[in-house]
């Protein structure tokens, strides 16, 4: 199983050259992959930092929203390095579970936030994680994601965001099992029209995965999350639950010249139900049933010299929106709108030095989003 290892390590790519522009290249979630090994997997299961090399990152790029452009930039930076046993590691500015939930809310059920708030729900601003890990055989490893934030404009209005997010793990070379609690999760605005706030007491989150022979892998995952979103004037106020679940199933092969292909098949739920409990009752729910095809290479086409390609298409086999007592708020689609959508990357090595660099297909645009990262090994 060892060698197993060792060959996924050789076929889907080097941690040293691993990035974020790398894994959107791939079209791949920048908070880790499931089946390809990459750095910043340490943010989905903290237990792959007691393989790591020490390094610092530098990642620059937009904002990942959902089908949503948006220009401003999700930058962010951090280390691993060798501490004691194990290894140590620190991120600035990651985009944190609970702002992945803010963004979910403000784009695909809107109708919840200008009721709450008379506009969006406000993110919380320079995220900090903290990550140790160690082990041999049998990895183990633990972290934490805090943010907190204020912000106060004239007239007294102002925002307040904080979320605290535990993590564990642990992974070998035949499986690995990771999850996260989420808890006094909030953010309270009355930047927009109206004063109100969005609660997350409770979130559970975990997954898996097991390996299938050298070239072959299984995973899953799901999440559980409890928010309240309630208008200051008691008129408004949403108790809901969102639950996802995923299953998938990952193969990859050598090619010739130093190429590596993969194509990997997933079956997605998520289902998220918002209840207004006043007079107005404007209740929301939102389900989808996907079934996501990605299939990508990675060649080396010169020593110093990487190049990447990946398409993918989340075959919608479901998606549905509903708003009682708001007809213009519901929708009903089977596989559309189209999302189908391709990345192009390039990487380098110079020493010590990694760069990558990623154009990404915006979803109902004729343009790219851009990606630029840097890791120095230490």
């Amino acid at each position: 199983m060892r060698m197993g290892i060792l060959l996924l390590v050789m076929i889907i790519g080097s941690q040293a050259h691993a990035t974020r522009a790398r894994l959107k290249a791939l079209q791949q979630d920048p908070n880790g992959s499931y089946y390809i090994t990459d750095t910043r997997n340490i943010f989905l299961n903290p237990a792959q930092i007691a393989g790591l090399k020490d390094h610092a990152n530098f990642e620059w790029g937009q904002s990942e929203r959902t089908g949503t452009e948006d220009r401003s930039a999700d930058a962010e930076g951090g280390f691993v390095m060798t501490a004691g046993p194990g290894k140590l590691g620190a991120q600035l500015g990651r985009v944190t579970r609970f702002n992945r939930t803010i963004r979910f809310l403000n784009d695909a059920m809107p109708d919840i936030g200008n009721a709450v708030v008379g506009g969006k729900f406000v993110e919380g601003q320079n995220s900090i994680d903290i990550m140790y890990g160690g082990g041999d055989a049998l990895r183990w490893g633990t972290g934490l994601a805090l943010t907190r934030s204020t912000m106060a404009q004239a007239a007294g209005r102002e925002s307040d965001t904080q979320a605290l997010e535990f993590r564990g793990g642990v992974n070998s070379d035949l499986f690995e099992a990771f999850g996260s609690l989420l808890i006094g999760a909030q953010t309270e605005t009355d930047l927009g029209t109206t004063k109100g706030e969005l609660e997350e007491n409770f979130g559970v989150a975990g997954g898996g995965g097991f390996q299938l022979g050298a070239d072959k892998r299984l995973y899953g995952n799901f999440a559980w999350d409890a928010f309240n979103a309630s208008r200051r004037d008691d008129t408004v106020e949403y108790d809901g639950q969102a639950m996802k679940i995923g299953l998938g199933f990952a193969n990859w092969r050598n090619l010739e010249n130093n190429a590596r292909f993969f194509y990997a098949l997933e079956l997605n739920y998520l289902r998220v139900k918002a209840d207004d409990g006043k007079p107005s009752k404007i209740d929301e729910l939102y389900s989808q049933v996907t079934l996501p095809i990605n299939f990508g290479v990675e060649a080396d086409a010169r020593d110093w010299l990487r190049m990447r390609a990946s398409v993918r298409q989340n075959i919608l086999l479901g998606t549905a929106k509903s708003t009682s007592g708001v007809a213009s708020g519901s929708f009903k689609y089977e596989n559309a709108p189209n999302d189908t959508s391709v990345a192009f990357g390039v990487g380098s090595s110079l020493n010590k030095f990694n760069f990558d660099a990623a154009i990404v297909q915006v979803l109902n645009s004729d343009h790219g989003r851009g990606e630029v990262s840097m890791t120095y090994l230490f």
